[in-house]
């Protein structure tokens, strides 16, 4: 049996805009805080998303708002990801 994976069970994360590349690309940095293994500090590391922009956004979202991202099919060589909505 093959189980199918539908929109709602995809990956998703919460980020800040870092940068509007262009009319449909925007860049996310997604934070994240980890422990140390040995010597159990918390460290504070973060990625940078290219996130797709779809024709049916109704508002654009700017530098600094806070956005939720989900998992798409890879759109080109750097983005896998689109906005799934601006939660500020």
């Amino acid at each position: 049996m093959v189980d199918k994976v539908g929109r709602n069970t995809r990956s998703k994360l919460i980020g800040f805009v870092v940068n509007l590349i262009d009319n449909k690309t925007i860049k996310v940095k997604v934070p994240k805080i980890i422990r140390h293994k040995l010597y159990e500090k918390t460290i504070r590391r973060s990625k940078n998303y290219l996130v797709h922009l779809s024709d049916n956004v109704k508002v654009e979202p700017k530098i600094g708002d806070k956005v939720q991202i989900a998992s798409c099919r890879r759109l080109s060589k750097n983005k896998s990801f689109r906005l799934a909505s601006i939660i500020n």
